[in-house]
């Protein structure tokens, strides 16, 4: 409006310089104004995003994705919002996972409560377009609009909310909701960009849980059928007539040494015992072994067993020294 002044004047010849010099002042000042709000912006976004790597940083200690989700809460509060709802998207239903409000727990419990207490489909919700858009979302008038929560809505009674997807491996999986900021009134479009940011950090966080976590499953799972497979054997083997040794075997085993021969009854034992017994030297115990090899501490205590059995051993300590025997071999 200033410089619309001044460029009117200008161009109407008008020749009074002290209204020209007035107008100039002014929108220096105008300029000075504006480059001061962008700087304090600037310097609030700044301020902001530092606070969200520090609130991901100390979240990335967590591996374990529920614990994450219940920890998630208090981060997100310590961003400027006094209430905080993380929730799981299961069967295209909103499902509250936990809560955080400050100074208000009961509060916290209440909302998780009522959005379990009856699932709604997201897809009835405004909340829908998050999801297709995969970006966050600032609902603004919540009484004018007809597809919220309605149940939440009562308890909490917001009148304005942002909300923001997390996207796992490639599928939206869970949603963040924030209101009543900090600094008082209503939420704006600056608090529903500073929810989508720490959302974009916190799913990867939640991705790398995922992956620890069917990682261990997929481990377990293969200890198991291992220790299937390691039973088979021993089963088959116990069933199967003794064989004799041939007279040249004899020969042979009394003319090799004796510490060939300590070797020699290793043989029969399978890879899973073989491991077992490795351990074992090592000086590990039944507890150890299982925590290393993924397995229960009574299936080690079955392959002691059978290591003991297989090779004539009295006891661990026996059993070891011809395991370090093979090792000392080669």
């Amino acid at each position: 409006m200033v410089a619309r002044s001044l460029r009117a004047n200008l161009q109407a010849g008008a020749q009074d310089p002290e209204r020209n010099l007035e107008l100039l002042d002014l929108m220096f000042r105008v300029d000075q104004a504006r480059t001061e709000i962008r700087d304090l912006h600037l310097a609030r976004n700044s301020e902001l995003a530092c606070l969200v790597d520090a609130a991901i940083e100390r979240l990335r200690a967590i591996t374990n994705s529920q614990d994450l989700l219940v920890a998630a809460g208090a981060e997100i509060a310590g961003l400027g919002f006094r209430r905080v709802l993380v929730s799981l998207i299961k069967n295209s239903c909103w499902v509250p996972e936990s809560g955080y409000v400050s100074e208000d727990p009961e509060m916290a419990l209440a909302m998780v409560r009522v959005g379990r207490r009856r699932p709604l489909s997201v897809q009835q919700l405004v909340e829908s377009t998050m999801i297709q858009d995969r970006s966050p979302i600032l609902v603004e008038n919540v009484r004018s609009e007809p597809r919220v929560h309605a149940q939440l809505v009562g308890v909490t009674r917001t009148r304005s909310y942002v909300a923001a997807p997390l996207e796992v491996n490639g599928r939206i999986i869970a949603m963040l909701h924030a209101d009543m900021p900090v600094a008082g009134g209503a939420v704006s479009k600056f608090d529903c960009m500073l929810l989508g940011h720490f959302a974009r950090h916190f799913a990867h966080l939640l991705e790398r849980a995922t992956w620890v976590e069917n990682l261990a499953k997929l481990q377990q799972t293969t200890a198991e059928l291992q220790d299937r497979m390691d039973r088979a054997s021993w089963d088959l083997g116990s069933t199967l007539p003794f064989r004799s040794e041939t007279p040249v075997a004899q020969e042979t085993r009394q003319t090799t040494g004796t510490g060939l021969q300590d070797c020699d009854r290793l043989a029969g034992l399978s890879a899973r015992e073989m491991e077992v017994l490795g351990l074992m030297s090592s000086g590990c115990s039944n507890a150890a072994i299982a925590d290393r090899l993924f397995l229960s501490e009574g299936t080690v205590k079955a392959h002691v067993k059978h290591v003991l059995q297989k090779t004539n051993s009295a006891n661990r300590v026996e059993a070891s020294s011809l395991y370090l025997a093979r090792q000392r071999a080669g």
